[in-house]
């Protein structure tokens, strides 16, 4: 089992151990971008070496992410280790250090031959040349000594930051969200408990944090032990007393403001409330587009939408395209009928690839994260109407246990459903 203790952009949780689900293979799929290299396509599967990147093969009005290297399961949703960026770093660190290191080899020889140039000038001066050549020697030497200690310098730093990047890159770690969404975090970020663990765990008092900045836990003397997003999960209870005693999914024990938490029992039958979709969104307006971002430090789009419905109690599916497949549809021409709350769904108009995502208020406004989370809206008479092609509308509320549609209270990661 692995516990999510913090990243920059995801929330504590705990995860069950991935296991690949028996499903259909998806047949043909052809990488054919140049950027993605080793990939070959083979029936039933797509094989290759692993180069952290993801490939968006839009099939059967299905959206997958290949993971490469990987079996690609029909209908399951697979993203490698964001760590392209961190190998072409590692790149040309290797390629700094060979320069470095060239520069440190040419300043030795270089200043070897001034050094005998020198030598050979003061030997056929006369006294007083010979002294001013031993001077300029002397300091031949000194300049020499310097510029290589700046080199060896730079090339320690070099190494530290290779070494940094080496251990980045190893330390990435399988993860798998509540939805089952399948991708990678940094291994310092996670926590690993039994089966015997969790089951504990999901029976503790437990908190979690209902603040809609991020707030901070302090040890017994007022130091910073860790921050907390909205949706945090700690164990604790409360009991009268502020600020209250948690305990961290790693062990580590720190005090929250009581105001800031609830128990997470009673706050997991909550009723879907849409006006507190609302309310968190407009918290989180100004707040810059992340991908990948998944709480209120930073988010994508759809890690918006998870936001705000988790605030709720609610637990959807991670990417975009995923979500546009739950809940009852509401056809475009129709988007007067949404209710506050329902999804609005955005994309190519004439494949209906969905790349985007929104939370409906009233009277064709909407919140989304797009550059930053703001307020905009569907109807074309509006000042604040954006033209990206509007496809659908889907409706959450009524919905959930069907299919990618959770309650907090009916999912095992959080409790013994079959006790």
């Amino acid at each position: 089992m692995l516990i999510g203790i913090m990243d920059g952009c995801k929330k504590n949780i705990a995860a069950p151990e991935l296991k690949t689900p028996a499903s259909e293979s998806v047949q043909g799929i052809l990488a054919e971008r140049k950027d993605i290299a080793n990939i070959t396509a083979m029936k039933g599967n797509v094989t290759g070496k692993v180069k952290c990147y993801y490939y968006n093969q839009f099939m059967d009005g299905l959206q997958y992410k290949v993971q490469l290297g990987e079996k690609v399961l029909k209908g399951q949703e697979l993203v490698v280790a964001d760590t392209e960026e961190l190998e072409s770093m590692l790149e040309d660190l290797n390629r700094e250090l060979e320069e470095v290191k060239g520069k440190l080899s040419y300043q030795k020889e270089y200043s070897q031959l001034n050094q005998k140039r020198i030598k050979l000038q003061g030997q056929n001066a006369d006294q007083k040349g010979k002294e001013e050549a031993q001077r300029e020697l002397e300091k031949e030497k000194i300049d020499e000594e310097y510029q290589r200690s700046l080199l060896e310098i730079e090339i320690a730093n070099i190494n530290k930051q290779i070494a940094e990047v080496q251990e980045q890159i190893e330390n990435c770690t399988l993860y798998a969200e509540e939805d089952g969404y399948v991708s990678y975090i940094i291994g310092n970020s996670i926590v690993t408990r039994s089966d015997y663990d969790m089951s504990r765990w999901r029976s503790e008092p437990r908190l979690i944090v209902t603040a809609r900045e991020e707030i901070r836990a302090y040890d017994s003397i007022g130091q910073p032990v860790t921050d907390l997003v909205n949706a945090c999960i700690v164990e604790g209870e409360i009991s009268g007393v502020n600020p209250v005693a948690v305990r961290l999914p790693d062990g580590r024990e720190a005090y929250v403001d009581t105001a800031m938490v609830a128990p997470f029992d009673s706050w997991a039958k909550q009723d879907f409330d849409p006006m507190k979709l609302i309310s968190i969104g407009e918290s989180m307006m100004g707040t810059p587009y992340l991908w990948g971002g998944m709480s209120s430090k930073s988010l994508d789009c759809s890690g918006f939408v998870r936001v705000c419905y988790m605030d709720n109690g609610r637990i959807l599916r991670r990417d975009a395209s995923q979500q546009a497949c739950t809940g009852m549809r509401i056809e475009p021409e129709r988007w007067r009928t949404c209710r506050r709350g329902d999804l609005l769904f955005f994309g190519n108009a004439a494949t209906g690839r969905v790349t985007h995502v929104a939370v409906y208020d009233h009277d064709g406004e909407y919140l989304h994260s797009s550059g930053r989370v703001r307020r905009n809206s569907i109807d074309p008479q509006s000042p604040i109407y954006l033209s990206t092609p509007f496809l659908h509308a889907v409706r959450i509320d009524g919905h959930e246990g069907s299919d990618g549609i959770m309650k907090v209270e009916n999912h095992p990661w959080y409790f013994n459903c079959n006790e």
